[in-house]
């Protein structure tokens, strides 16, 4: 009886929220969009990025993580993860988090001390170069392709962090791209505005850059053609549901 009851009570409320909710499947997207074009692309490390490597490889932190060591904490794992995703990112960002924790009490805390004399001593996290990332270098190389070959196109950018977007957007004004941005700290009125904005076929902007931890509301950037996730998470839960947002809701017809 209290199942019966149970699925009467979900099959009204189901009826009752269908009044007022719209939901669209991917199915019901493809129907009025092109063929979405999807490529994965490796890039080849620069050297400075395959010394830290190796070298965070042999580290005992990172070794005792990929041994399976008992005594390793589940947020060493994370750590480790963490800090070779930032070097893919770009090495200035593994740079940055050596200058900030520098102590070598803790195992993150060794791990990056462990990283300082890779480092050339006149290295600053503040110096951008391109060719220190062979990510980036690629990246770089795409947006001068597109912009080339389709002066009309726009390129939406995400990235899972902060401090990536930052290095991003310096890429922009690097090149001289106009781009606007939405992250976790910009405003619910005014994330519309900017999507508005950018979906606008007067839209001056080049680039969305975008944190795929923003929006929660939905976010329809249909002024773009490309998509480009530069870095994915390392849940591989949270990276499909990444995908799905972006499929969805931001509708690309390319997806790089």
């Amino acid at each position: 009886e209290e199942r019966v009851l149970g699925e009467e009570r979900v099959a009204e409320l189901s009826r009752l929220t269908g009044l007022f909710i719209l939901r669209r499947t991917q199915e019901i997207i493809n129907r009025y969009l092109p063929p979405r074009l999807d490529w994965t692309v490796f890039c080849s490390p620069s050297p400075l990025q395959r010394e830290l490597y190796q070298v965070l490889l042999s580290h005992r932190v990172i070794r005792a993580s990929l041994q399976g060591s008992t005594q390793t904490q589940t947020h060493t794992h994370l750590a480790c993860i963490t800090a070779l995703k930032k070097l893919c990112n770009h090495p200035g960002l593994l740079y940055s988090t050596v200058q900030e924790r520098s102590d070598g009490g803790s195992a993150e805390g060794s791990l990056y001390e462990g990283l300082r004399g890779v480092f050339p001593e006149s290295y600053s996290s503040g110096g951008f170069s391109t060719a220190d990332s062979g990510k980036l270098l690629v990246l770089s190389d795409l947006l001068t392709t597109i912009r080339h070959l389709s002066p009309t196109d726009r390129v939406v950018l995400v990235s899972n962090y902060t401090q990536t977007l930052d290095l991003l957007q310096d890429l922009c004004v690097h090149l001289g791209y106009t781009f606007c941005r939405l992250d976790g700290n910009t405003p619910t009125i005014q994330s519309q505005r900017l999507v508005d904005n950018f979906n606008s076929p007067h839209s001056a902007h080049f680039l969305f850059l975008l944190s795929s931890k923003a929006g929660g509301v939905g976010l329809n950037l249909i002024g773009a053609s490309h998509l480009v996730l530069y870095d994915i998470d390392w849940n591989p839960a949270n990276d499909i549901q990444v995908h799905t947002h972006t499929r969805t809701l931001h509708t690309p017809t390319h997806h790089h």
